[in-house]
This record gives structure tokens, sequence and C-alpha cells, in this order.
């Protein structure tokens, strides 16, 4: 796993540079803001911390320059709760902002249902921002925090996706796509595989990119295993070098790990998924066709 600007890159917990979330974490996003524009697409700017809403007070408010309008950060380094929805939502309502943007370590199901409910129902004036941060440290000690979006307001697409996939298209113009699934933000370009029925999946990360195999929308998730499994040998033995192959990684993926906002690196993002998509592809036909 290699990023050329940050060398190899390990996946850490984010305490190991922010012990603290409110002393060291949100002093220091509020300095950084700049670190959720790639994702975001917003330029925002600091405007105060521990800004009072009501009875409680929001981490951070900023204005987002393009709108005029402001948006309220709320951060917490561990899973997302219900407590932390209730504040977002009062910090919204009490400061009039047209973003919410709530960043925690993961988000469960349950929390992204009532957000997409949120959104889908909320004033069009006013959206919420999931957004999960990973932190990774290269070989020389260096960390690199990344945010991915995994719950956004209606209408929002991801910045930088379309332009990777862009990219990749012209790179590679004889490949197959983009097939860009939209209810992701566009960060999954699909390859149907006729013959086996099954989908070569890509994924574009914000610490990562991943090659994987799905079934069909909305297929249960045991049938698309059943239907999987068949594959697995020849999978696991052709691309035996992944880290995540085999195992109980029963959906058979592969993952590179490198900092995919930083466009020095899509050539080799690029070239390590078409290399994938290649080698799913021919695993896929030729072991519908019985070859060895």
């Amino acid at each position: 796993m290699y990023d050329a600007t940050l060398g190899s890159l390990t996946r850490v917990n984010v305490r190991k540079r922010w012990a603290d979330e409110e002393r060291i974490f949100t002093p220091w996003l509020s300095k950084n803001l700049d670190q959720l524009y790639p994702v975001l697409g917003l330029d925002l700017e600091f405007l105060e911390r521990e800004k009072k809403a009501g009875p409680f007070k929001a981490d951070i408010f900023a204005r987002v320059t393009q709108e005029g309008k402001h948006a309220v950060i709320e951060n917490q380094l561990e899973s997302a709760d219900l407590r932390h929805l209730g504040q977002m939502l009062t910090y919204v309502a009490q400061l009039e902002t047209r973003y919410g943007v709530w960043i925690a370590t993961s988000f469960r199901g349950t929390i992204l249902r009532a957000l997409r409910t949120l959104n889908a129902h909320w004033p069009d004036l006013t959206g919420f921002f999931a957004i999960k941060i990973s932190l990774f440290r290269s070989s020389d000690g260096t960390f690199l925090p990344v945010f991915d979006v995994v719950d956004k307001p209606n209408g929002w697409e991801d910045p930088i996706a379309r332009d990777f996939w862009t990219y990749y298209h012209c790179r590679y113009p004889m490949s197959s796509g983009p097939n860009l699934d939209e209810g992701s933000s566009m960060r999954r370009n699909r390859i149907l595989v006729e013959e086996a029925n099954l989908r070569i999946t890509q994924y574009l990360g914000g610490g990562f990119v991943r090659t994987y195999v799905a079934g069909n929308a909305n297929e249960p998730s045991e049938k698309v295993l059943a239907r999987i499994e068949p594959y697995r040998e020849a999978l696991i033995k052709e691309v035996r070098k992944s880290e995540l192959i085999g195992g109980k990684n029963r959906h058979c993926t592969t993952e590179f790990q490198v900092n995919s906002r930083d466009r020095h690196n899509w050539s080799e993002m690029v070239d390590w998924l078409e290399s994938q998509r290649k080698t799913y592809e021919r695993v896929l036909r030729r072991a519908f066709s019985g070859g060895q």
C-alpha cells in the first residue's frame, strides 16, 4: 500500500493524534477548516468556537463564504450517538444555519436513517452532513486525517468524485464506465459481468480505493454471497497479495490505502483500479466458462 507523497499508510486510532476532543481536536479543526473543502466543496471561514445556542454551545461556528450563509460543526471522536444528534438539531435551529456538519468516527444505521429523514424533509435551505473521520500514519510518522461524507443534503454531489472518474475514463477510454451509483454521491463505479450476473464495484474513499464483487441492486446480501461463493477460490488465488481477500471477507475485496484527495496520486490509483478490474473480470468470465 503506497502513497507517493506519504509513503506506506497505516490506519490508527484518532486519539493517537487528538487525545482530547474539546481541548485538542476542535482547536485544530478551527485552524484547519480547509481540510473539509475537498470533501464538502464548501469554503468555510472560522467565526467562533463554543458558540452559544440556547443552553448548549456549538463546537465551531463558521461562514460558508461562497454562499454568505453559516454552518455549525459538531465534533465527536467516537461513534455518533443520539445525544449529539439532538444537539446538532438545536444548533441549526437556534443559530439559523444553512448547514449542520457532524464529524464522528462512525455512524450506526439508526443515526444515518434519522439524518436521511431530516435531509429529505427539512426545508430546502438547510441540510446535514455526516462526516466520518479516519486517521492514517505514514512510515515517517506523518499523520493524515481523512474525511468521508457518509450522508449529505439533497442534491449534493462529491466535488472530487466526478473529476476522478472522468480522469479514469480519459486514462483508460476503452475501459467500462463510468457507470456511477448516484446514490453514493458518485463514489461507486459498477461494471456488470453478464456471464456471472455479478458486478465488479470500484469504490472511491477518502483514504483508499477498493474493488469488490457485488450483486444486483436491492438483492438480499445472503443471496449475493451464495452466488459469489463459487468464484471465491479462484479470486483468492488470483489476488492473493491483497490484504483483505479471503478470511471472513466473503465479498472478495481488495483495497489500496492512499490519500485519494491528492490528485497527484490519481494516476497510481487509476492504474491499480484498472488492473484489479481486469483481474476480477478475467476470473469471473473464466470461472463461468469452466476454464482453469
